[in-house]
């Protein structure tokens, strides 16, 4: 108690001399200087006092990650040396870890999307599954930061993931090994029926050639002067905003607004335009983008300027709603790198995108199972069917899923077509390009085009 009192009595006094010996000030900046002692007065008691021996580091690091989850955002966030090079790696189109891109929501870490050809992808992660614990760990009221570190890990080890998804009865527990993931993030192709196809999985990887590929196919598309262009942005979580950009103006005209970022002083606003292109679509050639709840960022900034100008369809789900812009500080000491919230993003008709996200203009892909579905589900599980039936066919094409609703018909498990289709797409990896006929969405967008 003695003790107690002299730590208290010193404190004080060194308030009292902080402020009767300096200029006076503001009464905000006087509260601001307050703290601002109070921060190291509680770090040397730390230091000093307690009950375990703890390095300046960890400590400041401490602080310096409270102050960035102070501000309320989770895209605010400070990144160690470890997370610093992950994140050059993504940049520059290879990441170390399950690749998954991720966000707090409801006190628990969420998955944005996964990457495509990423472990996570091919475990079966889907986006907005909520991750409820980490290696047995609980994951609740943890910081993003201590999220992250959890996850990071050794190319080879394991993670064990327990995540809770929607119309899922119970929780699922997935274990992936974490890896060096090389990422292709653009591909394309022309599908049956002459409808071109280009997936872009996220806008990172200008200097790995995602823009020339994107060229290159948009090229290839208007020469064949293909019956429509089908763009899927499902599951990209975002990335470079300049790349929205220069994509954006292989479909716009010059001078159209692409987005406006604003940031909280009057006149920190900037407007980004469509670019002179080499390569440009014909107009005459329709667009439909595909987008879903792990749409966010820099695929609502190009999907939202190709709704708002009529340019294109868009299809699906209604998307993520993060439309704020991250500046990355870079380098800071000892090879640590902060992301901070500077802007937030308007479409070219003025609409805010952030926590709201893109309503499509054709709803598809958002089915809810009946309770008969969820039973004969269930059965077909237990039962040993659906085991048996996936090791007896190699691949998910339309003569499986055929197949598959023939022998459901005669065990009496009166699935719906959805349903089966659901239930057998969640036993095979998905395939780089989807395939019509299994995939609703991309179902949908064609038949449009044809329309």
């Amino acid at each position: 108690m003695k003790k107690e009192r002299i730590l208290w009595m010193a404190a004080v006094g060194l308030l009292l001399s902080g402020y009767f010996f300096r200029p006076l000030y503001s009464e905000q900046s006087n509260l601001d200087e307050r703290y601002r002692l109070t921060l190291e007065m509680i770090l040397q008691s730390i230091k000093g006092n307690y009950v375990e021996k703890i390095d300046d580091q960890t400590l400041l690091l401490g602080a310096i990650r409270g102050m960035m989850a102070a501000t309320g955002d989770p895209y605010t966030r400070f990144l160690d040396p470890e997370e610093t090079a992950d994140f050059s790696r993504a940049e520059g189109g290879a990441l170390v870890g399950i690749g998954v891109e991720v966000t707090m929501c409801q006190n628990v870490p969420c998955i944005i999307a996964p990457i495509d050809g990423s472990p996570a992808a091919r475990a079966g992660i889907k986006p907005q599954d909520r991750i409820i614990a980490i290696d047995g760990v609980s994951t609740e009221n943890k910081s993003f930061a201590e999220i992250l570190r959890i996850m990071t890990g050794e190319a080879g080890s394991t993670v064990t993931l327990k995540v809770e998804r929607k119309n899922s009865l119970e929780p699922l527990e997935f274990k992936i090994a974490r890896a060096v993931v090389e990422i292709d993030y653009c591909r394309g192709e022309i599908l049956p029926g002459d409808i071109g196809y280009i997936r872009l999985s996220q806008f990172f990887g200008e200097d790995s050639g995602t823009v020339d590929t994107f060229r290159k196919w948009i090229d290839t598309f208007d020469k064949k002067k293909v019956r429509g262009v089908v763009l899927d942005l499902r599951n990209n979580s975002g990335g470079h905003l300049e790349m929205a950009v220069t994509l954006a103006s292989m479909f716009l005209s010059p001078g159209q607004v692409v987005v406006t970022a604003r940031g909280r002083e009057r006149g920190q606003e900037t407007v980004y335009k469509v670019k002179e292109a080499e390569t440009r679509l014909s107009a005459s050639i329709p667009v439909v983008v595909l987008i879903n709840g792990g749409s966010a960022s820099a695929s609502e900034i190009l999907a939202g300027a190709l709704q708002d100008h009529k340019r294109a369809v868009l299809v699906g789900e209604t998307s993520f709603g993060k439309g704020s812009v991250q500046n990355i500080f870079r380098p800071l000491p000892g090879n640590t790198s902060a992301l901070i919230t500077t802007q937030k993003y308007f479409t070219p008709n003025d609409r805010s995108i952030h926590g709201i996200g893109l309503t499509p203009d054709i709803k598809a892909g958002d089915w809810e199972p009946s309770m008969e579905d969820r039973y004969f589900t269930y059965l077909a599980k237990t039962s040993g069917f659906l085991d048996s039936f996936v090791k007896s066919h190699a691949n998910l094409n339309t003569e499986t899923l055929k197949q598959f609703r023939a022998e459901t018909k005669k065990r009496n498990l009166r699935l719906s077509d959805e349903a089966s289709l659901i239930l057998l797409r969640s036993q095979y990896v998905d395939t780089l390009i989807p395939r019509p006929g299994l995939d609703p969405q991309l179902d949908r967008a064609i038949q449009y085009i044809k329309k």
